[in-house]
């Protein structure tokens, strides 16, 4: 190994002794970190997607394959996803279940 440089491991070994020992430079960093980070990444929208998902595989499970249909349309209608492929995906969901019918 070159003069000057860690290996990945000891890189791992010293970040874990930092830590166990509290060393207040690794705790100040830390902190700067976390308070950059944005305080809510889990918003009202998310926890309706998630909502609407779990109702569409719960209906979907028990044969309801309408109602799972209608779970997944409405994560399409109200706006909840902004990613074009993620759309596609819920698209294809939605075909899939109605062909169960």
């Amino acid at each position: 190994m070159e003069s000057g440089k860690v290996s990945p491991m000891q890189s791992l070994i010293n970040l874990i002794r930092q830590q166990l020992k509290r060393d207040p430079g690794w705790k100040e960093y830390y902190e700067e970190q976390m308070d950059a980070m944005p305080t809510s990444t889990m918003t009202a929208s998310y926890l309706e997607l998630y909502e609407l998902e779990r109702e569409a595989a719960l209906a979907y499970k028990i044969d309801h394959y309408e109602q799972a249909e209608s779970h997944i349309q409405s994560i399409l209608d109200r706006g909840l996803l902004n990613d074009d492929e993620l759309k596609g995906w819920y698209k294809e969901k939605s075909c899939k279940i109605c062909q169960s019918v």
